[in-house]
Parts: structure tokens; C-alpha cells; sequence
């Protein structure tokens, strides 16, 4: 037992612990009430034995403390002291302490008095486990037939002692009602003879009769059909009771109805459905019979089902209907042959049904014909989702040589402007000059909107601008747009969402695109497609695209969000989009809705809950972005197409810049040289700009927090995984010069300022 001994004087309190301890007791002794309270809470002790008279809180106030806290009463306490008058005890047993003992302590008093202790906290123990177990099973029982669907009564005689819940609401009166009164009140005049005199034999043998079926009648003049189930004879509140239960049936009477329903529906379905009974006999198919198979239902029936399904072994029907009852339900494929003996595959699913105590087959065969078509459908999906990844690395190997077309562009722009050549010859020169940097920005342009609508699923959310992913979606679908519709952009106030930039963005275009798609192609000056943001209320903002196309019919809309549903011809839809749309939107925690009217067109609004503080977070100005040229700095540019490598040294012609083009050469280069900025390229072969990093950090960890990557498109889940994870900064190719000199100079002004020149 473990005991806490809580004594002030050195001497007695080691004597306590060592004759308690010797006769195998885990024993703690303390000089303070304090931390014997700290001792107790971290794991309470059973048995106490305190001194009263104790420096700070006496023993008597930590009894009290003791006996406040949770399972406080389950812990015995000894008081030991010299005070041994009649009032002294009193005041003992009124703190709540279970025992007192007079000092001087004599060590086989003591041994004794915790023997003691240790019978009251057995006895204890086992009371509270007998009381808890019977506590559990009273709470069980009438859990039990509280929960059960039909109706319990206890019984007296004909006084109804107990009702649970279901026997009030069969008898359609409440319980208060029920409890109190006659149970032969509710039963109809002609089986009240029969319901008594089965009573009194039920009374007075204690053998329950057998289950009987009897009218009721309710308090509101409604007759039931019940059935009434005498239980057990057993106690009830210490009154011996009857046991009986009582279902409603009257629903049988109506089974008919609901038979002729199920029918109905069931000629009708879609499927071919067979009943067969228990021989292998068909009884009844349904008119898809005719369709699939070619048969008129009705010349079906009497026939056995081995005449149809070609797999079926006459011998072994037997054992296979008796594993269909024991399972309930199997599915499998097999061959039905058709009017004219042509075999059709399909899939079967078999039901084993009791009715009317016969056992029956159901059958329900479908044309697999429907299951390859789905199949085809999902492989077509698999290969759209591969697209996404395949425009990642394309948009990357497309960054990398624009990145330097663009420098060197900029470049010779730069050259020309101070160029001697005759002015005609130089507007001319410029001119062509400004042709190639648009088109090499569109081409900018268009790979950003690709790597953006591409992003793989797995990004991690974060804040997206509203308005820039819908410019980006506008810019890819624009192709489709431009030659059917006007565009219109109705903005609101800026708005941020919590989402993945590329799924989103994957939402609009699709949208947009439907949109596009609704609008005769000769219609452009007549249509419009509209894009409108509003704050319907607060913390939410709606993205409403519409267009005024051919409209969806009412009867349809209900099902444009299922997969591979589409209105569209053969080959332009493969019926996902709209699908994709709405599972993306839900994972967002936002809603899709659509409106539309035949003739007129339709509305499809995207709602989506704001990201904290809702609002676009402002980059640098113009002005900030292009203050400021440096001087001097060391800079290492390590990138594998020497071609950005060259354009970033004619870029920043007055820095200090040595260029490489592999990893190994920036180790090699970093080892010799503490460079001012770093601008490596993030995905190289052989050693990776990721690769290079962790080297140089390990190496020298000052320089490795001037690193600045430079990326075509982080598309690896490697790559993407370091830049979430890095705090620095990084570039995307292709930059504009104007970007790389304003980074170097912010970096010349963070050096300057951190070496105080």
C-alpha cells in the first residue's frame, strides 16, 4: 500500500517510514503539508498518516485539503499527535480524518492501526465495485428497453407499473398517461375476456403463452392490429410484475399497396430484373427484358433460368442458393443469350428474399456494355490529370532559354538607345526590338498562366488574389472567348482566399470556357460572357460568370455536377469538368450554384469564405522596385544554360560577377570566395542548385543566407518541398532586368546598412 508520511520531527518521521517499510510498504515521508499536497497530487497515496502540529498548514487543514479533492474520500488519514483529551478527538474526526493516535507513536499501535486501514479500504473497494457493477447493469437494462423499438410494459395484475417510450407511442398516449392504468382499457371489447383470462394463467404459473395478435384501441379512436409478446415474471421496484412487449403491425395491412408500388417501379427500372424461386424457376422479369435481351416479359416466366445464363450449372444450384441465403447478396459476370441466341455479357447482382415463407432469387443484370464506357471515361481522366504535370516541366524548359531572350532583349534595347545610328535606322531598329520583347512577354505571359493553372493538387493551400487568378484564367481561356462573346469584368473590392491557386484557377477556366461553348460561334457582338465579384455578406465573396448562351433545361440542372453528365456533342465534353469544379469548390469549404433559362443563359456563382483580414497584400512600389544602382558586390550567378549566365553578367555589368554552370563549380567557388549574393538556379542536373545550398550552408552558413534562387518552375515535388520550407528569397524565370537590378540593390542597401557604410 502506498502510504505518506507527513511528520516535522526528523527523528519520529524516519522511524514511522523505516517500521512501515519494512513490512512491504511503498512509503514517502515529508516534514511539510505543502509538499506532501504537491506528493499527493502527482500520485495520490491511500493511506495518510499527519501530524497535527505542523510548521505553515497543520495537519488537520491538510486533511481537509486532501478530503476536498477529486477521490479525496477514498483516502484514509491518521492523525497522530500528543493531545489526547476528549475534545481533541472530536476535533480530529470533525476535520474528516478516519483515525487518531497519541503520541509517543509505539511502532505495533502504528502496524496495527494501518492493518485496520487497509481492511476498511478493501472493504471499500469492493463495495464500490459491487455498487458500480450493479449501477451498470440497472443503467444497461432499462437502456436497453428504453431503445427497444417495440413496446415494453410492466404489469400488476391488469395496472401497468412501467411503459417505456415505443408502448406510449403505439398506444398513442404519453407515459405519464400509461403508467397508472388499466392495460385491458386499451384492448378492443371482443379480446378482453381472452387477454384476461391469459393473464391470470400467465400470473399465476410464471410460463409465458405464446405471442397473440389483438386489436387496440388508442384514446383518439384508431384500432391497431398488435401483436403481444408475454416476456418473463420478474420484479419491478419491488413489486412482482408481468413482462410484456407489444408490436405495432397494422403496416401488414398495407403491404399489398406498397407491393403494387414496388412493382410498378421495379417493371420500369432500368436494369434487367429477374425473380426466380427456389427450384430455378423464373416467376417474373421486367420490361427491361425486352430491351436487353429482346423477350416480352411475360414469355419469361415458367422458364427455368439455365435457359438463359449460359455459365449456370444446373447441378450445382442448389449449393449456390444456399450460399446466396447465408451471404444475403452476391455479384458476379456472366453471359444471358437474347432472343436470337446471341450471348450478351453482363453483370448480375443476386438477392436471397423470404416472402410469404418462400424463398426467392432476385436478379438484377446489367449491361457491362455501360461499365467499359465508364471505364474509358475514368482512364480519359487520368489521362487530363496528367496534363497538369506534363505543363509543369514544359513551362519549365520553356522559362529557362526565354529567361535569357528576354535579357538579352532588354539588352540590346538598353545598347540601342545609346547606339550612334542615324535615327531613322535606329526607330527602326527599336521598333523591331519592341515587336520581339511583346511577343517574348506574351509568350512570358502565357507559360506563367500554364504553370499556374497546371500546379499539381497537392500544393498547400495559401492566400490567393481573386482577381489575379481570375485574370489568369481569363488569359488561358481567351482563345475561347474572343471569337464568340464580348468580355466583360465587373470587380469588386480585392479579395483573399484560402485555396490552391492552381484549383482554383482550374475552376474558372473551366467555367469561362462552358461559358464560351453555351454562345453560337458567329455571335460575338450579340453575347456576352460577364465576370462579376460581390460581397454577398460578410466574411464571403461570390464569383458570378455569365453568359448569355443557349441555357441549361430545368429538368437537367439537378444533374450537371455528376461525373461524365454532359449536354454536349459527342467528343466536346467529356463530362468532368463541371464535376471537378464543384468537388474543388467543396474541398474549399465554399458552394457552387447555377442558374440558367433556356434561350436566355446561364449563371454559375463560385462562393468562397475570405482568408483572414480578406484583403490583396500590396507588393513594392515602381518606385521602391527601381531606386537605387549598386556598386562592387561580389556576385556568384550559378546557373547550367550559360546563355542566363552571360545575360545576368552584361546585366549587372558594374558588379563583381563570376558566372558557373554547374553545381560543383559554386561549391568549388564558394569555398574560395565569400560572396555578397548568391543567384543560383534551383533544378540543374547532376548537382542541384538545392544540393549546392545545403553544402554551402553546412560549409559556411553566413553565405549560405545570401542565396537567391532563380526557377523556370519548381514542378518536383523535391523542389516544391524546399522553396515551402526556405525563408529566403527566389526569382521566376524569366525576369525582367528591371527585377534583377532592383533585387541586387536591395541587397547592396542591406549590406551597406549592416556593415555601417
Amino acid at each position: 500500500m502506498r502510504i505518506l508520511v507527513v511528520e516535522d520531527d526528523p527523528l519520529q518521521r524516519e522511524v514511522m517510514r523505516r517500521e512501515l517499510a519494512a513490512v512491504g510498504h511503498d512509503v514517502l515521508a515529508v516534514g511539510d503539508a505543502e509538499v506532501a499536497m504537491v506528493a499527493h497530487a502527482q500520485t495520490p497515496f491511500s493511506l495518510v498518516v499527519a501530524d497535527w502540529l505542523l510548521p505553515g498548514i497543520d495537519g488537520l487543514r491538510l486533511v481537509q485539503r486532501i478530503r476536498a479533492q477529486p477521490g479525496g474520500e477514498a483516502v484514509f488519514t491518521l492523525v497522530v499527535t500528543a493531545r489526547d483529551r476528549p475534545e481533541d478527538l472530536q476535533r480530529v474526526l470533525d476535520s474528516g480524518a478516519d483515525d487518531y493516535m497519541a503520541k509517543p507513536v509505539d511502532a505495533a499501535a502504528l502496524l496495527t492501526r494501518v492493518r485496520i486501514a487497509e481492511r476498511r479500504l478493501a472493504r471499500q473497494k469492493l463495495h464500490d465495485v459491487d455498487r458500480e457493477a450493479l449501477l451498470r447493469t440497472q443503467a444497461e437494462f432499462r437502456r436497453v428497453i428504453e431503445r427497444c423499438p417495440l413496446g415494453v410494459i410492466a404489469r400488476h395484475g391488469s395496472t401497468v407499473l412501467y411503459a417505456n417510450g415505443a408502448s406510449a407511442r403505439i398506444l398513442g398516449v404519453s407515459r405519464q398517461e400509461l403508467v397508472g392504468a388499466s392495460f385491458l382499457d386499451f384492448v378492443a371489447p371482443e379480446f378482453r375476456d381472452v387477454m384476461e383470462r391469459r393473464a391470470q394463467r400467465f400470473d399465476r404459473s410464471g410460463a409465458p403463452p405464446p405471442p397473440i395478435e389483438v386489436i387496440l384501441v388508442r384514446p383518439d379512436g384508431r384500432r391497431i392490429v398488435a401483436r403481444q409478446i408475454p416476456v418473463t415474471r420478474a420484479s419491478f421496484e419491488g413489486t412482482d410484475v408481468s413482462y410484456i412487449m407489444i408490436e405495432d403491425v397494422t403496416a401488414r395491412t398495407h403491404a399489398e399497396r406498397r407491393l403494387r408500388m414496388t412493382q410498378f417501379a421495379v417493371d420500369r427500372a432500368g436494369e434487367l430484373v429477374l425473380w426466380v424461386e427456389s427450384g430455378g424457376t423464373i416467376t417474373y422479369a421486367n420490361a427491361a427484358a425486352n430491351e436487353l435481351l429482346g423477350f416480352a416479359p411475360a414469355t419469361l416466366s415458367g422458364r427455368r433460368l439455365a435457359d438463359l445464363d449460359a455459365d449456370l450449372d444446373v447441378a450445382g444450384w442448389e449449393p449456390w442458393l444456399a450460399r446466396l441465403v447465408a451471404l444475403g447478396t452476391i455479384r458476379y459476370d456472366t453471359r444471358l443469350r437474347d432472343r436470337s441466341g446471341r450471348m450478351v455479357a453482363v453483370e448480375v447482382s443476386a438477392n436471397a428474399l423470404q416472402f410469404d415463407g418462400e424463398t426467392f432469387v432476385v436478379l438484377s443484370a446489367r449491361d457491362v456494355r455501360e461499365r467499359e464506357s465508364l471505364r474509358a471515361n475514368l482512364q480519359r481522366a487520368e489521362r487530363l490529370a496528367s496534363v497538369g504535370s506534363l505543363a509543369a516541366g514544359v513551362a519549365h524548359e520553356i522559362n529557362n532559354p526565354l529567361a535569357y531572350v528576354l535579357a538579352n532583349l532588354e539588352l540590346l534595347q538598353e545598347a540601342m538607345a545609346k547606339s550612334t545610328l542615324d535615327p531613322g535606322a535606329r526607330e527602326r531598329m527599336t521598333e523591331l526590338l519592341d515587336g520581339c520583347l511583346d511577343g517574348a512577354g506574351r509568350v512570358r505571359r502565357i507559360v506563367a498562366d500554364l504553370r499556374s493553372f497546371a500546379r499539381q493538387r497537392d500544393d498547400d493551400a495559401g492566400p490567393c488574389d481573386v482577381h489575379r487568378v481570375l485574370d489568369t484564367a481569363i488569359g488561358i481561356a481567351d482563345n475561347h472567348i474572343r471569337h464568340r462573346a464580348r468580355l466583360v469584368r465587373a470587380y469588386g473590392a480585392p479579395a483573399t482566399v484560402t485555396a490552391h491557386e492552381g484549383r482554383l484557377s482550374q475552376v474558372f477556366v473551366n467555367l469561362l470556357v462552358n461559358a464560351a461553348q453555351a454562345i453560337p460561334e458567329a455571335g460575338r457582338d450579340d453575347h456576352a460572357i460577364t465576370v462579376v465579384t460581390t460581397s454577398p455578406e460578410p466574411g464571403w465573396v461570390a464569383i458570378s460568370i455569365s453568359d448569355t448562351g443557349v441555357g441549361i433545361e430545368e429538368s437537367l440542372l439537378e444533374r450537371i455536377f455528376e461525373p461524365f453528365f454532359t449536354t454536349k456533342p459527342q467528343g466536346e465534353g467529356t463530362g468532368l469538368g463541371l464535376s471537378v469544379c464543384h468537388g474543388i469548390v467543396m474541398s474549399l469549404g465554399g458552394r457552387l450554384e447555377v442558374q440558367s433559362r433556356v434561350g436566355v443563359g446561364s449563371t454559375f456563382r463560385v462562393l468562397l469564405p475570405l482568408a483572414v483580414g480578406g484583403r490583396v497584400a500590396r507588393g513594392e512600389s515602381a518606385d521602391e522596385r527601381s531606386e537605387g544602382t549598386p556598386g562592387g558586390l561580389r556576385i556568384l550567378v550559378v546557373d547550367d544554360e550559360a546563355m542566363i549566365g552571360e545575360s545576368v553578367r552584361k546585366a549587372l555589368a558594374e558588379q563583381q560577377v563570376t558566372v558557373v554552370h554547374s553545381g560543383g563549380e559554386a561549391i568549388a567557388a564558394c569555398d574560395r570566395v565569400a560572396f555578397d549574393l548568391v543567384l543560383c538556379d534551383l533544378m540543374m542536373p547532376g548537382i542541384s542548385g538545392i544540393d549546392v545550398y545545403e553544402t554551402v550552408r553546412q560549409r559556411h552558413p553566413d553565405q549560405a543566407a545570401r542565396f537567391v534562387f532563380m526557377t523556370g518552375g519548381a514542378f518536383t515535388p523535391k523542389a516544391k518541398a524546399f522553396l515551402d520550407r526556405y525563408g529566403g528569397e527566389w526569382m521566376a524565370k524569366p525576369f525582367a532586368l528591371s527585377e534583377l537590378r532592383a533585387l541586387v540593390a536591395r541587397w547592396a542597401r542591406r549590406l551597406g546598412a549592416a556593415t555601417g557604410s
